[in-house]
Parts: C-alpha cells; structure tokens; sequence
C-alpha cells in the first residue's frame, strides 16, 4: 500500500463500568469505526484490562484495513486518577480499581503506539469544546449529570487538569452548607441535588414523609423501583413533587454555574449525561438563577446549553486529546 494514502488517526476509549466503548477517529474529529463491548467489572481488573487489550488490538487491525495509522491511544476513565503517571487512584464503578497504574498495565502486556490516561468528565468536556456544543471558544465548562456529577475545564484552548490530575469535581461544589450529607462524607455538594442519585434520594425522601405524588401509583408504593427519569416524566406530566424535585436539581445547579463564572470568567457551559436529558425541566431554573448570581452577563447569549454529540463525547474527547498531544510535542521539538 502507498503510504501517502495512509492517514492519521486516534483511538479513543470511554471505559465505563457497565460497556467498553471505542472509536477509531480521524483528524477532523470524525469516528471512522466505533465498538462496544461489555465491560464485565465484576471479573475483576485483570481481566478488564485484558478486555481493553484485546479491542484494543481489533481496533489497530481494523484502522489498517481503513488506511489508517493509529499514532496513539487516549483512555478516558471515571473516578480519582493521577494523569500524570496514568494511575487510576480509585472509581466507584470499577469494583477493586485501588492504585492501578493502567497505562503501565498495557504497555507490559502489548505494544500499542502512545497510551494517554484520562479523566472520563475530561474527555466529554475536550470532545464537546473541540467538535460539539462548544466548538468555536476558546474556554468552556463540560458538566455531566449521571449516576453523579462530573465537570472538565477548558481554559484559553487547553485542558486544565490542576496540580495533580482533580481539577473539575464540580459535583463536589458546596451549594447549601448545611446541606444533604453527600457520598463523598461531606454536606451539601451540589451531587446530592442534580444527579440522577440526587433526585431520586430526594423523591424517596419526601415520599416517606407522606408527601402526595403519582410516584406512588407509578411504582404501586415501591419507592426502590424510582429512576431519575421516571421523576422526569412525571414532572412533565405535572405533578407537583417531580417538578419541585427538577426545579430545585436546575436551582442548585445555577449557583454551582455562577460561582464559576464569576472565578473563571467562562461563559460556556454543556452539560451532558442522562439528567441533562431532562432539558428545560433543569435548564430553566439553572438559567434563571445564573442570571440572578452570575456577574458581566449582559449580551453573552446562551451561557448553558445541552451537549450535542450525546454518547459519542468521551470518544471523540478523548481521540482530541490525542492529536493535541502530537501537535504539542511537534511544537516543542521544533522550537
């Protein structure tokens, strides 16, 4: 094969602990080839990470075959990681992950071009500011409302990761001090609202206090079968304690937003993850109180807005950081 024909590209991996999600991407940010797997966390992370190796290595075959030169691997991972050494301290959706040095891992096992570690809410916040709904600024804030609350940082076109690898645990932001005691021991950290944890915990809580809601039909009195998108069709449907529950999920919301953009001076904002699914149900309420906190807002426009590349964020995000680690170190050894 001619190998002028033969073009960059990145792979980029979401490992979650449900599903691990790959894509083969190319340059302009396009997934030439995407996989999915399940995950299978519970075997234990020997095996996982013979899992990753193993799509890993159909990936490269597969980029050949596409005329594709993999020139490096970017894996994005939730929990505590140390980016700098690729060590992920610890992630409550990876059962045992305690300490594991990931990129060391592989590389003993196979030989791949460059891997990267990365924090998972980083890859969909660099996905979205350099190919979605913040494309087009030079700094944007990523916030994914799952399971919990996730946040990246794009300052002046670049990733901010802090001193060592923690920056951007927005859920962690204190919103109400004397508020909901939180996973993480503390109280009042803005997960225990606009999660989809949060919202359910408060649907169960008010219902045990004898509160009214079709929640009750909805589930014939069985408060452990509530999900946050349940809460989310009932609010639509009007009733009374969803809609308070999402009001107060958006309110919580726009204070943690506000206080960023008084300290960063950012005025983009996509958040993704499945409560973001709820739309103007927490959007509304966010917005109203940025606009009531927030600082120099005149003539922004839209400061929070949905993600636009729904799943495929962390992927593209991820095979990004890739290609700006190149274009990084061409730079440095051409000066």
């Amino acid at each position: 094969m001619n190998k002028s024909n033969i073009k960059a590209a990145a792979i980029g991996v979401d490992l979650g602990g449900t599903n691990l999600r790959l894509g083969i991407v190319d340059q302009e940010g396009s997934i030439l080839k995407s996989i999915k797997r399940p995950t299978m966390a519970k075997e234990g992370k020997d095996r996982v990470i013979n899992r990753i190796i193993d799509l890993l290595t159909d990936a490269i075959e597969i980029s050949k075959q596409l005329s594709k030169e993999v020139k490096g691997i970017c894996i994005g991972a939730p929990g505590f990681l140390d980016i700098k050494r690729g060590i992920i301290r610890e992630s409550p959706n990876l059962p045992g992950w305690k300490d594991v040095a990931l990129e060391e891992e592989i590389e003993k096992r196979a030989h791949f071009p460059p891997i990267l570690i990365q924090n998972d809410a980083n890859g969909f916040t660099y996905g979205e500011w350099w190919r979605g709904a913040g494309k087009g600024y030079n700094s944007m804030v990523g916030i994914t409302l799952g399971t919990g609350v996730g946040g990246g940082l794009i300052l002046d076109k670049k990733i901010w990761s802090g001193e060592d690898g923690a920056a951007g645990e927005i859920g962690h932001m204190i919103v109400e001090p004397s508020g909901l005691k939180c996973q993480c021991g503390r109280y009042g950290c803005l997960e225990s609202y606009s999660s989809g944890t949060g919202i359910v915990n408060r649907a169960i809580m008010a219902l045990k206090k004898g509160v009214n809601s079709s929640l009750i039909n909805r589930t014939e009195g069985n408060f452990s079968l509530i999900k946050s998108r349940m809460v989310f069709e009932e609010a639509v449907a009007g009733d009374e304690l969803s809609l308070n529950i999402m009001e107060e999920a958006g309110r919580y919301l726009g204070i943690a937003v506000s206080s960023l953009i008084n300290i960063l001076n950012v005025y983009r904002f996509v958040i993704g993850g499945r409560v973001a699914g709820a739309g103007d149900l927490i959007l509304k309420p966010a917005r109203e109180e940025i606009f009531k906190r927030a600082l120099n807002l005149s003539a922004k426009g839209e400061v929070i807005i949905q993600a636009s590349l729904e799943d495929d964020a962390g992927i593209i995000g991820t095979a990004g950081m890739v290609f700006e680690s190149l274009n990084r170190k061409t730079l440095s050894s051409a000066t």
